[in-house]
């Protein structure tokens, strides 16, 4: 169980620390508790808790600003259609940051489409945020939203009445039936839905005729235990219920993906993370299938070697600690993934993954996965100028031989250059010119070493040197954190 997670964490520890930006975790106590809101059969929830300085930021910080160029550039047709989500979630970001909010998952079915292939069949899930002060922002980005993703062709917008509970329901034609957006303020929430029946059913939890997480006993006891209430993030899952209507269609996919992550036995459980001064402390308490409950520190202060905890930057602000055999759980999450896709998608990606390695001549499981070591860290030196969320530097121990890690880092950088800058016949033409700026990423050796993606703004960087492979949000900061730790690039020079 401790090793599975482990995994769920390494999975969000960059949105973990976007939230916990701050040493002061402890929440705005401005606003009732929001398990309340939830129904006890709930699959799942993720609870966010701004701190007292997300709550009172004046609008117009760096990461407002960020979020309106995102949308100003979508209206204008700049960003691709592939990257929209992407633009509306960072979008969207802002908003939940200022304010407590939860997203539920309160059901989910799949269809069987034959030879090990699955679709979404039906989904109930639903966004609680306390929205006092920021009624506005809430109603302008809904709209947006809308704007992107329905038309007056094919979408229909019902305003309704029930109860005393103003909403407003979608429905577009090129979805299924289930498949209905609903939203409106209920009490001090605003409320946001997807899927037939989440509304109504949402709304008899707040009312009062439904049960609550709050009323279960279990979820009272974990959420004491982790501190839930004091933490920037608290993730809830009920695995076994999860896993019980996943697998009325899709059998042993379930399972198999769970096997994977070392879940098999847990039936409960409650992650949470916030900040112990400049240390990210996160906890698990989770329940097993015999009813016995655990309580896991997976990251704190106390995680680091003596030796290690000495390197990390006395200039960040914020540091996170994950202590665990990288390779293994790497490996694990490999398999995850692995487990999770059809036999046709398996077969696919094996056979890839085999000629990427055989033409490039790597072996990312012996000199990559198995030299690694057991301390992974997150910290933010240096700071980014204007100091954006999420953009931050991770150090992967390396504890066998480091000139392997960088040899088959350069390959594995080389084949995914190769596959981006491959370019049709056409472009070979004498006319053609290429774009000076270009969404589409493209990979690049620098001079001294250092690989880096150029996506748009965005330029994360990475190098390998003794006894850390170093990823930082730029060029700049990877080469700031070598200079930090007194060291060179292993990997060879741009030609």
């Amino acid at each position: 169980m401790r090793t599975a997670l482990l995994l769920i964490l390494s999975h969000l520890l960059t949105f973990s620390l976007s939230h916990a930006s701050s040493p002061q975790s402890a929440p705005a106590a401005a606003f009732p508790p929001l398990e309340a809101s939830i129904p006890a059969d709930a699959m799942a929830a993720y609870f966010g808790r701004p701190t007292p300085d997300m709550f009172n930021a004046p609008p117009g910080g760096t990461a407002e600003q960020l979020a309106s160029w995102l949308i100003t550039l979508k209206g204008m047709g700049v960003i691709p259609k592939d990257g929209r989500v992407a633009a509306d979630v960072i979008g969207t970001l802002p908003i939940l940051w200022r304010r407590p909010h939860v997203a539920v998952l309160l059901d989910i079915t799949t269809q069987d489409l034959g030879q090990g292939s699955y679709r979404l069949d039906r989904m109930q899930a639903a966004l609680v945020i306390a929205h006092q002060g920021i009624e506005l922002a809430v109603e302008r980005r809904i709209r947006d939203l809308l704007a992107t993703y329905t038309d007056e062709e094919n979408g229909t917008i019902t305003p309704q009445t029930d109860g005393g509970i103003k909403r407003h329901r979608l429905v577009d034609r090129r979805l299924p039936d289930w498949a209905v957006t609903e939203w409106g303020q209920v009490g001090d929430v605003f409320l946001i839905t997807f899927g037939e029946g989440a509304f109504e059913r949402m709304v008899a939890v707040m009312q009062g005729r439904e049960p609550s997480l709050a009323d279960d006993a279990w979820f009272r006891l974990a959420h004491a235990q982790a501190r839930g209430s004091s933490c920037g993030i608290e993730v809830y899952a009920d695995l076994v219920r999860i896993r019980r209507r996943l697998e009325e269609d899709a059998k042993d996919v379930p399972a198999a993906v769970l096997r994977a992550l070392h879940l098999e036995e847990a039936e409960k459980l409650v992650w949470t993370t916030g900040h112990d001064e400049r240390a990210i402390r996160s906890v698990v308490f989770g329940r097993d299938r015999q009813g016995q409950d655990h309580f896991i520190i997976l990251a704190g202060r106390e995680n680091a070697a003596p030796e290690v905890a000495a390197r990390i930057p006395t200039a960040a602000d914020s540091y996170l600690v994950l202590r665990m055999p990288l390779g293994p759980v790497f490996g694990e999450c490999r398999k995850a993934y692995f487990e999770s896709q059809s036999p046709g998608q398996q077969r696919a990606v094996h056979e890839l993954w085999h000629s990427l390695q055989t033409g490039y001549a790597f072996d990312s499981q012996a000199d990559l996965l198995d030299q690694l070591g057991d301390h992974l860290i997150v910290h933010t030196f240096p700071a980014h100028p204007l100091r954006l969320p999420m953009l931050c530097t991770i150090w992967v121990q390396i504890a066998g031989d480091h000139t392997k890690v960088a040899r088959t880092v350069d390959r594995m950088m080389t084949a995914w250059k190769d596959a981006l800058n491959r370019v049709d016949p056409i472009t070979t033409m004498p006319t053609y010119r290429p774009p000076k700026f270009r969404l589409s990423p493209q990979v690049r050796r620098e001079p001294d070493g250092l690989w880096s993606l150029q996506l748009g703004f965005i330029n994360p960087a990475v190098a390998v040197t003794e006894g850390w492979m170093i990823v930082s949000w730029s060029p700049a900061a990877v080469r700031a954190n070598l200079e930090y730790l007194g060291t060179a690039p292993t990997s060879l020079p741009a030609e």
